[in-house]
């Protein structure tokens, strides 16, 4: 979906909701945009955030850490403590989902982001040879506890994690959301899930 951070759900574009989200937060200190597109480098700017420009169009395989990594350094030191990912995909996110994923790592993890229960068990989930199934579990139907899934909402990391170029550190933890706040827009079916719920 190009453009889609601009496009508005409800009353206010994704970029608007999630800088809202970041300003609703009580232990964020700052937020920064970080952006290829200078149509959201115009629109940021008009909602008062800060912006980074990336110096070339993202690509489909970039890694999100390394975006983060050179967010931070085009902002320069003092180095924070802590750092905050926002995708703006996710428009249902809230200062408080923002604030409880912070505290885990505040409360000693090196990381932690948002998830929500699968909708789906994956070890019912299979591969295909042509037409023929390969389950990935052979004892596909044994009981097992809920699985989990990533919302793609918020990612919380120490800086000292982030700069050894991952995410997760060793003691990743979790905040656990419900579905419908979990909405993360990749597709026009997505989109037209997030407007009902809007």
């Amino acid at each position: 979906m190009p453009g889609k951070n601009l496009m508005n759900l409800g009353s206010a574009t994704l970029l608007t909701r999630a800088i809202a989200s970041a300003n609703d937060s009580r232990l964020l200190s700052e937020s920064v945009v970080l952006t290829d597109d200078d149509a959201i480098r115009r629109a940021a700017i008009r909602i008062g955030a800060r912006v980074v420009m990336e110096p070339e169009p993202a690509k489909d395989d970039a890694r999100m850490v390394d975006k983060i990594r050179y967010a931070v350094v085009c902002v320069g030191g003092p180095w924070p403590e802590i750092v905050v990912c926002l995708q703006p995909t996710s428009p249902f996110r809230t200062g408080a989902m923002i604030d409880a994923t912070i505290q885990k790592v505040l409360d000693g993890a090196d990381s932690a982001q948002t998830v929500t229960q699968a909708c789906y068990d994956p070890h019912h989930m299979m591969m295909l040879d042509g037409d023929r199934a390969i389950f990935l579990y052979e004892d596909r139907w044994a009981s097992r506890p809920p699985v989990y899934m990533p919302t793609g909402a918020v990612y919380a990391v120490r800086y000292a994690t982030l700069i050894r170029g991952t995410m997760q550190g060793k003691d990743h933890r979790v905040v656990v959301c419900e579905p419908e706040e979990s909405v993360n827009i990749n597709s026009g079916l997505d989109w037209k899930l997030a407007e009902v719920l809007a």
